[in-house]
């Protein structure tokens, strides 16, 4: 019986393409799909809601 030898370890591999990805873009979308759950009832704890409120005052703001 043959054994495979694997030169690259495949957790490390997704944990370097993770590195790569935009923080920010990850950031907005995971507040957006808050926004969006607490939005259709959901409860989203209150740090995240405390953190949506701001997130929608800046929002108001900029947007006039």
């Amino acid at each position: 019986m043959s054994r495979r030898k694997l030169d690259l370890d495949p957790i490390t591999m997704r944990k370097d393409a993770y590195m790569r990805l935009d923080n920010a873009e990850c950031q907005e979308a995971l507040w957006e799909a808050l926004d969006y759950l607490s939005e259709q009832g959901l409860d989203v704890g209150p740090k995240a809601v405390e953190v949506l409120q701001k997130r929608r005052k800046i929002k108001r703001g900029i947007a006039k």
